[in-house]
């Protein structure tokens, strides 16, 4: 048996362009040096799931769209050879396929799909449209970045912090840049689910994990271990029991 090395795999446009919308700003802005490791979103078409996720080091988000067809067999089987077909993409260009694929609010009837062609030995994606926005049929190629063994194992990790959550019943902080929370802000518009931030793990370690939904989770460091962190809120929260009495006293 020969590893598959094409596949055509289609998934629903609106599934996945909530997806995209979910995962894209957790990538690296950066395109350069070390940042181009991070500077990339990854797709793995998995048995039943196309899964998407991106990191920028300090945050990572990973959202599942469900495939409706898969050339690889039956759906849900993947061949004994074969695993997880995996295409990493530049940040522009996943851009560029939410521009390009948009669907039909006109007409809900219509099975609204984006079919991926996947070619690890040429190296490209097409994704072509099928009865949405577009005619019927019109699509995009894109390269295939080269795979990198530095990219983090967005899965693996997330599974960890998802079995981590309740390990330790002793509370701790989540001190992070608010800039970096806000990445998280287009998962929740994408699946109009609330956020819901969870620690990870015992009370010493950085992790918190990010749900919003059924269908997108992340996970986001915290820097509440810092010595400089620790000694300014202790200092700030002085500060506050200071004016802050059990009753506030007539000024």
């Amino acid at each position: 048996m020969t590893v598959t090395t094409k596949a055509t795999v289609r998934v629903s446009t609106a599934d996945l362009r909530d997806a995209l919308n979910a995962v894209i700003p957790l990538a690296k802005k950066t395109s350069t040096g070390d940042d181009e490791i991070e500077h990339r979103v990854r797709l793995i078409f998995a048995a039943s799931w196309l899964l998407i996720c991106a990191t920028n080091g300090q945050a990572t988000g990973l959202a599942k769209v469900s495939i409706v067809e898969d050339s690889r067999g039956v759906l849900g089987v993947l061949e004994p050879d074969d695993g997880p077909m995996i295409v990493d993409l530049r940040p522009r260009r996943v851009k560029l396929i939410l521009q390009q694929f948009k669907p039909r609010a006109t007409d809900p009837t219509v099975d609204q799909a984006i079919q991926f062609s996947i070619d690890t030995t040429a190296k490209t994606l097409q994704a072509t449209d099928v009865g949405g926005f577009w005619s019927d049929g019109e699509s995009v190629v894109f390269p295939i970045e080269e795979a990198v063994d530095a990219f983090p194992d967005i899965v693996s990790l997330t599974g960890r912090a998802l079995n981590g959550i309740g390990t330790s019943q002793v509370g701790k902080p989540l001190v992070t840049d608010s800039t970096l929370l806000s990445l998280f802000r287009p998962a929740g518009k994408a699946y109009g689910h609330p956020l819901q931030v969870e620690s990870t793990g015992n009370a010493d370690s950085r992790g918190f994990v990010v749900s919003c939904g059924a269908r997108f989770l992340g996970t986001v460091e915290s820097r509440h271990q810092d010595d400089d962190s620790l000694k300014s809120r202790d200092k700030w929260r002085n500060s506050w029991r200071d004016l802050l009495p059990a009753r506030l006293a007539a000024v």
